[in-house]
């Protein structure tokens, strides 16, 4: 089963600390935790000791705990440009982050609007939504290193240029064809070059 690292900062202060995490699919005491439908997820956790495998904690609410990301720090901080956050209702969708502004010069100030790298027609745009983060900012759903989010626009930019030259192939004279070609070209060494980095 899949485990993940935490820190439990729940109602049993002795116990605080970090922990190897798995989802509990049946809870050890025979707790009935189903909730009505429209209240979302109520996921429970056991919480083991990651030297030893012992479990120590059941039936932990995931309020209970901070998912720790492979560098040590929280997995769910701030997003930057690169990263990959989620959006929508319910379970969402995960997309690329691209910047968080707010929503509305006035009034709520706990309305953000998120924009994301979206896909049409080959091309890549930048596509926006209108989310209530109560103020705070959209956090990356997936550690990603600086590296693999450079890596990760970086491969949008070129799919996005090779898509709009073959849209020019028929106009190989047009102002910005060169201009495009030589871009690509550009896009192209430097993914080489964290390639031949790694």
């Amino acid at each position: 089963m899949h485990t993940f690292p935490v820190d439990y900062h729940g109602s049993i202060t002795d116990a605080h600390g970090r922990y190897t995490a798995q989802h509990e699919t049946d809870c050890p005491r025979g707790e009935d935790h189903e909730i009505p439908y429209w209240m979302g997820l109520d996921e429970r956790l056991i919480l083991s000791d990651p030297e030893t495998g012992r479990i120590v904690l059941t039936c932990v609410r995931t309020s209970s705990v901070t998912k720790i990301a492979p560098d040590g720090q929280p997995l769910h901080i701030p997003a930057v440009d690169g990263d990959m956050v989620r959006i929508g209702t319910g379970r969402g969708e995960l997309v690329i982050f691209a910047e968080q502004e707010p929503a509305y010069r006035y009034g709520s100030d706990r309305a953000a609007r998120v924009s994301f790298y979206s896909r049409s027609g080959g091309r890549w745009y930048i596509s926006s939504t209108v989310m209530d983060l109560g103020g705070g900012r959209i956090c990356r759903e997936v550690y990603s290193t600086p590296e693999e989010r450079r890596r990760r626009l970086l491969a949008l930019d070129r799919e996005d240029r090779i898509t709009y030259l073959h849209d020019l192939r028929d106009r190989p004279d047009a102002w910005d064809y060169e201009r495009e070609a030589d871009a690509l070209e550009r896009v192209a060494q430097q993914i080489e070059a964290m390639d031949a980095a790694a």
